[in-house]
């Protein structure tokens, strides 16, 4: 999508808001518009080669913030980029907004409507975006705004990294009394899913890398085995099945009813046994899914 913006860099205008739980509502929104006008005397803020953020105020009940597309003029963006910026927008900072008890939602109990208007590179405007107290109760907006404020960052922070190059976001880290299992999405080298997996010491790393067809078939197989351990709890070890990526492998056993994973790593001699929670694993990889 060529001129998505950076919601991160958007959010700092309600950040700069965020002590303003503190006071009663008349010196929140005089706060709040002091905030706003303090940071627009920054803009022109460039976002990424192709966008800037070019001003933002408050006008009547709405705060505005104006994107600049630097190099097309609108006639050359289609409907469908328009309908991707809307559901981008959406799903991360206007669930947000809509979310009560986030920085981003500061503006809506305020009674503040939140506009971004898009416009050329000759400054003709091409498009709009709007989230109101309206858009938050209609029904249409519900399912997004159901995930997690931490779901929705971690989204946000997928896309930025798309934007500026290359890198990782963790989405899940889940400590375990004998080490812990961390997932990652990596676009360093193509777009996956990252498995790591250690020991207490972190001596023994083992890194499962998973594309997006590899996602379902890993979350389908613990889930299978989580369920067939819960079935045998008398038993001492029970061999559920295997898995095995280009980076690393995954032997699935029961023991007493519980799901545990034997990593090891490949090539390599680093291993560790760990307990697989399957439920969440397979949660943390549908964050990523989406972005393979």
């Amino acid at each position: 999508m060529r001129m998505s913006i950076s919601p991160m860099l958007i959010t700092l205008t309600f950040l700069l808001a965020g002590n303003v739980y503190s006071q009663d509502k008349e010196s929140q929104l005089a706060q709040y518009k002091a905030e706003v006008l303090k940071q627009a005397a920054s803009y022109p803020v460039k976002i990424n080669d192709r966008n800037m953020l070019r001003n933002g105020y408050i006008k009547g009940n709405t705060h505005v913030l104006e994107i600049q597309v630097i190099d097309r003029v609108g006639t050359e963006i289609s409907e469908e980029e328009r309908a991707k910026i809307d559901k981008q927008l959406n799903d991360t900072l206007g669930s947000l907004y809509c979310k009560t008890g986030t920085n981003e939602s500061i503006s809506r109990t305020l009674g503040l409507n939140i506009e971004y208007k898009y416009y050329d590179k000759a400054l003709t405007p091409f498009h709009s975006v709007l989230f109101s107290q309206e858009n938050c109760d209609n029904s249409l907006a519900k399912p997004a705004n159901q995930r997690t404020e931490q779901e929705v960052r971690v989204a946000m922070q997928i896309r930025e990294l798309e934007q500026v190059g290359k890198g990782t976001v963790t989405v899940c880290r889940e400590k375990i009394y004998n080490g812990s299992i961390n997932l990652l999405y990596t676009n360093e080298i193509e777009k996956r899913a990252v498995i790591f997996a250690t020991d207490e010491y972190v001596v023994n790393t083992i890194s499962i890398s998973l594309n997006k067809t590899q996602i379902a078939e890993f979350s389908a197989l613990i889930t299978d085995a989580e369920a067939k351990a819960m079935k045998v709890p008398n038993l001492e070890n029970v061999n559920l099945g295997d898995y095995l990526t280009r980076t690393g492998t995954v032997k699935l056993f029961g023991q007493k009813g519980k799901l545990k994973g034997f990593f090891a790593a490949v090539p390599g001699v680093d291993n560790v046994i760990l307990s697989i929670d399957a439920k969440k694993i397979s949660h943390c990889l549908s964050q990523i899914e989406p972005f393979l």
